[in-house]
């Protein structure tokens, strides 16, 4: 074999396990089990799955309350879209813990949208809320801005925005967790007034990484003492993990700058769905208990659920026949007691969400079962059944081109990565039989190559063409 070949045989085999566990970390944080270290770097990309999933989000999942999957003799996999229906909640006077990521990474324009966000945040916010704004950079750079919270319209607060690009450079290195533990010192819990920390900033720790144990950590944190973590991404490279993962375990939101905030209508439109995002009711889960026809459930404990976007729950339905889905969940919407009495009706199992086979298994074997999902849940919905189907076609690719190579150990491994990804799959169980035959004598190595992905591939392709493009 050549060394061309050699070099493309090995990262695919390399890569199976960590193909795998790529969707899980990107979805549910660090998957791979014992290594939640603060080492770990971050997954790159769009915190929310950006523009990929947009259309996808719209298209397939938006809408969808319930999907369900059925392996081969296997019980039926679920995933439900949990969104609580309660009213909005009185108002209660804002404490707004304002920390503007000001490393490095931020320099030049991100600072200039920082500052032009806390200026248009303070001309909206009401004479009863008040804001404390930071830099968060190093350890011994970190300081606040103001002298503790001032009224919006405090000299103090527009000294801090101006100081934003006056003063402050974007240097050095972010220590998220040091910094953000003391921004929260200052911040006094008071279940009287609705209290948020609102980040501005790409989510990395380049200082010291931040773990998923000590994420959640943070994350219970907040959420015991009732203040919601909100970010705003500013900057080219960000941290998925620390942006949604503390938005999701404290009921807050990732809010995407989408208009010109250097326009004063942009500034306003921008602040006003920022605004938005803050006083959406959230119920923060106490009790809670799934109905009997319900086996498994992850995550093992459930997040706040925010009423204008769903929550993702999956697991497995232990009882046959089941027609509907149920829980009651006990707990609060801003210090007020609610009962959600929730329910959805099951609808019948389809092959092309095998994907969600894959999402219930990584979620039963993470280190940590009761974090939430970190991304939205028709956007991981509709990123798991992009990507998972990927990687299926690309085990059942290299495995047609190992055969074609006589390397039939690795063939057999990526067909099993195939099926494990998809159990339903034709071609990946056809080819499986195949080399089992070759094994036990029963099939040349010719017809081997001639056979494989032949009659499966065949069954499964969509009219127009083929699945799949060999190589």
């Amino acid at each position: 074999m050549s060394v061309v070949k050699r070099l493309r045989l090995l990262p695919v085999l390399l890569g199976v396990s960590a193909t795998l566990a790529a969707l899980g970390t990107t979805l549910f944080g660090d998957v791979r089990t014992g290594t939640s270290a603060p080492g770990a770097g971050p997954v790159g990309g769009r915190p929310d799955g950006g523009r990929l999933v947009d259309e996808l989000v719209a298209t397939k999942f938006g809408t969808v309350p319930v999907l369900t999957y059925q392996p081969r003799d296997g019980e039926l996999v679920f995933a439900w879209q949990v969104r609580p229906e309660v009213p909005a909640p009185a108002p209660r006077p804002r404490d707004v813990l304002v920390l503007v990521d000001t490393s490095a990474s931020q320099a030049g324009r991100a600072l200039q949208q920082a500052r032009q966000i806390v200026t248009g945040l303070a001309a909206q916010l009401g004479s009863g809320d008040r804001v404390s704004v930071w830099s968060l950079s190093t350890p011994g750079a970190t300081r606040a801005l103001t002298a503790g919270f001032q009224a919006p319209g405090a000299e103090d607060v527009a000294e801090a925005a101006r100081a934003l690009t006056e003063v402050e450079y974007g240097s050095g290195a972010t220590d998220l967790k040091g910094g953000l533990e003391k921004a929260l010192a200052t911040l006094a819990p008071n279940r009287g007034r609705h209290q948020v920390v609102l980040y501005l900033g790409d989510g990395e720790s380049a200082f010291e990484r931040v773990s998923e144990s000590q994420r959640l950590a943070l994350g219970g944190r907040m959420d015991r003492d009732d203040v919601g973590f909100f970010a705003v991404p500013l900057g080219l490279k960000l941290d998925a993990q620390n942006l949604h993962g503390l938005t999701a375990l404290t009921g807050g939101a990732v809010v995407r700058v989408q208009e010109d905030l250097s326009q004063a209508p942009g500034q306003k439109a921008f602040v006003g769905r920022l605004v938005g995002a803050l006083d959406v009711a959230v119920v923060k889960p106490e009790t809670w208990s799934f109905g009997p026809e319900v086996g498994e459930s992850y995550p093992t404990k459930l997040p706040p659920l925010r009423a204008d976007r769903a929550t993702l729950v999956m697991g497995r339905i232990a009882r046959p026949g089941a027609t509907g889905v149920s829980a009651t969940v006990n707990g609060t919407v801003s210090g007020k007691g609610v009962v959600l009495n929730l329910s959805q009706a099951l609808p019948a199992p389809r092959v092309d969400h095998f994907f969600l086979n894959l999402m219930v298994t990584q979620w039963r074997n993470a280190p940590h079962k009761d974090a939430p999902a970190m991304l939205q849940s028709d956007r991981a919905l509709a990123l798991a059944s992009t990507q998972v189907k990927l990687y299926r076609d690309e085990f059942l690719t290299q495995a047609v081109w190992a055969v074609s190579v006589d390397r039939f150990d690795e063939a057999e491994k990526l067909y099993a990565a195939a099926r494990k990804v998809d159990p339903t799959d034709r071609e990946a169980a056809h080819g499986a039989a195949l080399v089992a035959k070759m094994r036990a004598g029963a099939l040349t190595r010719a017809d081997l190559a001639k056979q494989v992905g032949g009659p499966a591939r065949a069954a499964q392709e969509p009219k127009g063409g083929p699945r799949r493009v060999r190589r």
